[in-house]
C-alpha cells in the first residue's frame, strides 16, 4: 500500500511521539502539528490512516490548564478530567490553528503486533508478513521478540541469538546484522506501511512496538 506524504509525515510523527508517551494515545499540540501540515493536509491525512485502520481514532480535544507536557505525567487522569472537553472546531471554516488545542490519536495497526516462530509470521494488524525460518530476517525477528518493546540489545547479543555462537569477525557480523535489519525494515513498510519497526542506535537495536 502507498500512502500519500503528508499521511506518512503524520504517521512518523504519531510514531515518534509514541515513542515518548509509551501509551496507546498519543496525544500532539496543535502548535506542533501546524508546523508540518495546514488543516486541511491534517484532514486528508487523518482521513487516510483511518479509513486503512493504521489509526484507530483522532479526537480533537481542548488543552486543559498547563502545558502539554505536564499532560503527559498523568495521561490517563487528565484524559479523564472534565477540563478535557470536546473542542468545537471545524477545520473547513477555520482558517488558522486553534493554539490551545490538542489531537488525541488512538493507535491502531501500528500498535497491535505479534511474531509468530511456530508458523514463521509477523502479524501486525490484520496484515501477516511469511518469513522462511532459519533465514536472517526470521531469526533478528525470533531474537528481538524475546525482549520486551523498547528494550535496547547490544547488536553482538543479537548476533548470538540469531546464530547461536559468539562474534569472531566483528565488522563482517556487525555488518550482516545491520543488512538484515535494514531490508526487514524497508520490507515491513513496503508490505504494511509501518516505519522503522526496528531501530538501531549505537551499536544497540530496539524493536518499537
Amino acid at each position: 500500500m502507498d500512502i500519500p506524504e503528508k499521511a506518512q509525515e503524520l504517521l512518523d510523527m504519531i510514531q515518534n511521539y509514541g515513542d515518548l508517551q509509551a501509551s496507546n494515545q498519543v496525544l500532539i499540540s496543535f502548535t506542533n502539528l501546524s508546523e508540518k501540515f495546514t488543516t486541511g493536509e491534517l484532514e486528508l491525512a487523518e482521513n487516510f490512516l483511518l479509513k486503512n485502520k493504521i489509526l484507530a481514532g483522532a479526537k480533537t480535544r481542548e488543552m486543559p490548564t498547563g502545558d502539554l507536557s505536564g499532560c503527559l505525567k498523568r495521561l490517563e487522569e487528565i484524559i479523564d478530567q472534565p477540563t478535557y472537553e470536546e473542542a468545537v472546531i471545524d477545520f473547513h471554516v477555520h482558517s488558522s490553528w486553534k493554539h490551545d488545542g490538542i489531537k488525541v490519536y488512538e493507535l491502531g495497526n501500528i500498535q497491535r503486533i505479534k511474531f509468530s516462530e511456530e508458523k514463521a509470521i509477523l502479524k501486525i494488524g490484520d496484515k501477516e508478513i511469511e518469513l522462511t525460518p532459519s533465514k536472517n530476517e526470521f531469526e533478528l525477528c525470533r531474537a528481538m521478540f524475546r525482549h520486551e518493546a523498547n528494550e535496547w540489545v547490544d547488536w553482538s547479543e543479537v548476533y548470538a541469538e540469531m546464530n547461536g555462537k559468539d562474534v569472531s569477525d566483528v565488522a563482517k557480523e556487525k555488518k550482516a546484522i545491520r543488512d538484515t535489519y535494514a531490508r526487514l525494515n524497508e520490507r515491513i513498510k513496503k508490505e504494511v506501511s509501518i516505519k522503522d519497526l526496528f531501530i538501531w542506535r549505537g551499536n544497540s537495536i530496539k524493536r518499537r512496538l
